[in-house]
């Protein structure tokens, strides 16, 4: 995964939707772009028990739905979690979603994910962002 040590701006990816944009030597194309319109569309909801032991319980898509935890507006994507069922027995209620698509990351890539508000501390949440490149997570941190 390419990191990149300089502020990024709106105009470093003017390029992207037309094919390529030449920063610095090296090229982006746009692989991949998630709008709230569609935006779950392209990801599967993770419904299991969460595999840290966590006191969680991550539920599907109409669950979190029905729930209000998940929803897409005009302009943007909400997805939270059940802050206020009093002690909930199973954990309380949440969303793990992962890309239906596999992005690999070892060779360079560039995600970006534009976060209107990311929760500090209260009850539940643990806002994460995991990369996990091709392979289904069968090769080390940081390249599966």
């Amino acid at each position: 995964m390419a990191l990149i040590d300089r502020r990024l701006n709106l105009s470093d990816f003017a390029g992207l939707g037309g094919g390529h944009g030449g920063h610095g030597g090296i090229d982006y194309v746009l692989a991949d772009q998630y709008v709230p319109s569609d935006f779950f569309s392209g990801w599967s909801f993770y419904d299991q028990r969460d595999p840290t032991k966590g006191f969680v319980d991550y539920v599907d898509y109409n669950t979190a739905q029905s729930a209000g935890l998940i929803r897409e507006e005009e302009d943007s994507v909400y997805i939270g979690v059940d802050y206020a069922t009093p002690n909930p027995p199973e954990g309380r209620q949440s969303v793990r979603i992962t890309s239906d698509r596999e992005y690999d990351v070892a060779s360079g890539a560039l995600i970006v994910v534009d976060v209107e508000h990311m929760p500090g501390t209260a009850c539940g949440p643990w806002p994460a962002v995991w990369l996990l490149g091709t392979g289904g997570g069968s090769k080390p941190w940081p390249y599966g």
